[in-house]
């Protein structure tokens, strides 16, 4: 396989032809969807006393945080 692609069959990306994509990407279902599910998260870390910023916690404790989010609101009917 090797040689099989030429160093120039791939075009450059700019931002003026990434930032489109962006946004056509994002649908309207998708944007609500997040919105509620972020909402959700910052009302249970908030009852929890957790800190809600999710950018903010390491990857293990994250993913742990998560994982204990999803049991405890998987037991509610949203």
């Amino acid at each position: 396989m090797a040689g099989v692609f030429s160093k120039q069959q791939f075009g450059f990306a700019s931002e003026t032809k990434i930032e489109p994509l962006k946004i056509s990407s994002k649908t309207p279902n998708t944007v609500k969807s997040t919105s509620f599910w972020l909402t959700v998260w910052k009302t249970w870390c908030k009852e929890k006393n957790i800190l809600n910023r999710i950018e903010e916690n390491e990857p293990e404790k994250l993913n742990k945080l998560l994982e204990t989010f999803y049991a405890e609101v998987k037991k509610q009917k949203w």
